[in-house]
């Protein structure tokens, strides 16, 4: 089955991606993580605990981690539904000179910053930055939405275009970190991908469709 597997998602990631090794050839690995509940028998309940306990008593998290340079499984857990996703993240230690691309879920601004200062390399979607100041904000177009002043985020929001993406530094725990606001149509709201990437290497469109690449692993909760 792993074997079935593994080359399901390398016929996914070269001919409905089409994801071409070059674009990250200076990482180690490029790892794409994340995590899905599935229900089990209510039966269960005492030993696979559910988070929702009317719905689903009993129920647990698949946690996958798949090394998007080859295609396949670099690591596969199962716990019960009420453990957090992110205690079963790589170590931080155990990223240097690797790129991690995981959803909001496993976003902290700890995990970050020490991603940053262990040699790893990231693209999150990011939360809980209103308050967050803005150093500079230069939408697609080169336009600048930040003058001496330094909003927090929160106060910037309402300026930031929706058919443009818009370049940020934001300072978070005294460091400066780069953002890219995206407005999702869905949603009806700007979202945010935070990320260590140089931007004179990767643009802020390039960013938006790596992170397009986090889609894989959904395929496999599918």
């Amino acid at each position: 089955m792993k074997a079935v597997t593994d080359k399901v998602f390398s016929c996914w990631i070269n001919d409905v991606l089409r994801y071409n090794n070059s674009h990250f050839s200076q990482f180690n690995k490029v790892l794409i993580q994340d995590g899905s509940s599935f229900s089990v028998k209510k039966s269960l309940k005492n030993i696979w605990p559910g988070r929702f306990t009317k719905i689903s008593p009993a129920a647990i998290e698949l946690h996958a981690t798949i090394n998007l340079h080859n295609g396949s499984f670099e690591q596969a857990t199962i716990t019960p539904d009420t453990f957090s996703e992110r205690a079963e993240m790589p170590a931080v230690d155990d990223l240097k000179g690797y790129f991690f691309l995981a959803d909001r879920g496993y976003y902290s601004s700890n995990f970050i910053l020490k991603l940053d200062e262990a040699g790893g390399y990231y693209v999150l979607r990011a939360k809980g930055l209103k308050r967050a100041l803005v150093h500079q904000a230069v939408q697609g177009d080169g336009k600048r939405l930040v003058n001496k002043k330094r909003p927090q985020l929160s106060q910037l929001q309402t300026r930031l275009p929706k058919k443009q993406l818009v370049d940020i530094d934001i300072e978070i725990n005294g460091e400066l970190v780069r953002l890219i606001a995206v407005w999702s149509p869905k949603e009806k709201r700007h979202t945010y991908l935070i990320t260590n990437l140089n931007r004179q290497e990767f643009s802020a469109v390039e960013v938006t469709h790596i992170y397009r690449m986090r889609w894989q692993v959904e395929l496999l909760f599918n």
